[in-house]
């Protein structure tokens, strides 16, 4: 099993983002660059071949002037300009790439932390041990089996086209060499661009799953994030104050309407409850697990928003003494509605809490 068995809190991936730790696909990437490079460099090769041409014909002139020295310097800002425009055209194109791919990943995000200078990543070892990962030998797999992809559709499509080759060598046409080789050119990239949406796609969807991975969190953590979240003072006067209302409130005063909630002991025991929010019928035990599957409810119950709580003497009571798809024992109502009404303050806030929320056991008296 592995040593961090619990998913990410929404906490934990937002200071990733800030610190520029998101999602990133390579391959996804480049893939966008080569089409959208490719593309412009078919939309501009006319403009291009005059612009070549109308250099040449500079040279000449110069050549057959007096004063050949003077012919270059002129030349020179005309292909610095060429140059630039190229460098520029490619330089954009590569940006919008990066973005793009950056935004299919995961989003876009402004990340300042990423930019400043740390000695983390001068770390060597960490950057060797990174070589023989999982992480960089998936990344490997993907490459050769791009590279496999792309070989196979370039052969098949270029033995398509040797009949061809033969009719330029017969016909000796500049023109007719030009149109067929930028036809057959064009044919073979769209080709390989097809070839390359599968990798590319199995890319970013590895991409994601290793950087969740990456993000895992151990119980431990997910305990030291509760106490930074909601482990302030004000915070928990306000817990102990609804714990007493709901111990102490009359079945009338309370309006439980919690629908789904997760009762944890960590490491040991997991019970889930449904109430339909009818006075007359307490909730019921859904489900309920021990040990790889508890662990394996809680990582469920809080990647779908579930309120996850860490009542252990409730939860191990629940699982010792409720019968699943039946009503939970007379003598955890008072315990329970303290959870129910915890969860009716949950409902109606725009974001829920993604960790356990920690019940001190002295709010059950079996």
């Amino acid at each position: 099993m592995s040593d961090k068995p619990l998913p990410p809190t929404d906490k934990r991936l937002r200071d990733a983002r800030a610190e520029g730790n998101v999602a990133r696909s390579d391959i996804l990437t480049g893939f966008i660059a080569i089409v959208f490079a490719t593309e412009a460099g078919f939309a501009s090769v006319d403009i291009g071949i005059d612009l070549w041409l109308a250099l040449q014909r500079a040279a000449f002139a110069g050549i057959a002037g007096p004063d050949r020295i003077d012919a270059c310097l002129r030349l020179i800002p005309y292909c610095v300009g060429l140059i630039a425009l190229f460098v520029g055209m490619f330089t954009l194109i590569a940006f919008i790439a990066a973005v793009l791919s950056a935004w299919v990943c995961g989003g876009l995000s402004l990340a300042p932390k990423a930019i400043k200078p740390s000695f983390k990543r001068l770390d060597a070892a960490k950057h060797v041990k990174t070589l023989f990962g999982t992480k960089n030998l998936t990344a490997i797999g993907l490459a050769l089996m791009t590279a496999g992809v792309v070989g196979a559709g370039a052969y098949g499509l270029l033995r398509q086209r040797l009949a061809l080759v033969g009719a330029m060598i017969e016909s000796q046409s500049l023109a007719f060499d030009l149109s067929a080789g930028i036809s057959t050119l064009r044919a073979l990239v769209r080709v390989l661009f097809a070839a390359l949406l599968v990798p590319a796609a199995l890319s970013v969807i590895v991409a994601k799953r290793q950087h969740l991975r990456g993000l895992r969190m151990t119980h431990r953590e997910l305990t030291d994030e509760l106490k930074q979240t909601m482990g302030d003072p004000n915070t928990r006067a306000r817990q102990r104050a609804s714990f007493a209302e709901a111990a102490f409130a009359t079945p009338s005063a309370r309006r439980e309407r919690g629908h789904r909630a997760l009762l944890m002991n960590p490491e040991h025991f997991a019970v889930l409850l449904h109430y339909e929010g009818n006075e007359s019928e307490p909730p019921i035990v859904v489900d309920k697990a021990v040990d790889d599957g508890a662990m394996r409810m809680a990582n469920d119950a809080l990647l779908e928003r579930v309120p996850v709580f860490r009542f252990r003497r409730l939860a191990r009571h629940l699982h010792h003494h409720g019968e699943l798809q039946a009503a939970i024992p007379p003598s955890c109502y008072r315990a329970v509605a303290i959870v129910y009404r915890i969860v009716e303050e949950i409902e109606p806030l725009s974001e829920r809490p993604n960790t356990p929320i920690e019940i001190d056991d002295d709010a059950f008296e079996s």
